[in-house]
């Protein structure tokens, strides 16, 4: 009997996923990240994220782009050997750890905004 990590279990697991289940996914997870990072940005250079012609908005619209790219290598995959099959790897698990812990992140966000009044 062969003893899997928890990397390789939730590895296993994004592999049975079809394509565009993982596109979506990455899709959400760069959203999910973009926001968080266009928030702490706003809050850092302490201006108006919904001008887009602001640097922070600029800075949230790069990192999105980058965000969207590693997503697409990590759980889509670059046709680079076209006869290989793709495979999750430690890095789709991780990104998705991360989509997890930003999507953790901005609940807490949006009720501790709701509770100190600032969204509605």
């Amino acid at each position: 009997m062969t003893s899997y990590s928890r990397i390789e279990l939730w590895a296993m697991r994004l592999d049975r996923l079809p394509r565009t289940a993982r596109i979506v996914l990455s899709l959400v997870v760069t959203l999910t990240l973009t926001a968080l990072v266009s928030v702490i940005v706003d809050r850092a250079l302490l201006r108006d994220i919904s001008d887009p012609g602001t640097t922070p908005a600029l800075i949230a619209i790069a990192v999105g782009v980058v965000l969207y790219v590693v997503g697409w290598w990590a759980l889509v995959g670059f046709d680079s050997t076209p006869g290989a099959a793709w495979r999750a790897g430690r890095a789709a698990v991780l990104y998705v750890s991360l989509g997890v812990a930003g999507v953790i992140l901005l609940v807490m966000l949006i009720l501790v905004g709701l509770a100190q009044g600032y969204i509605l």
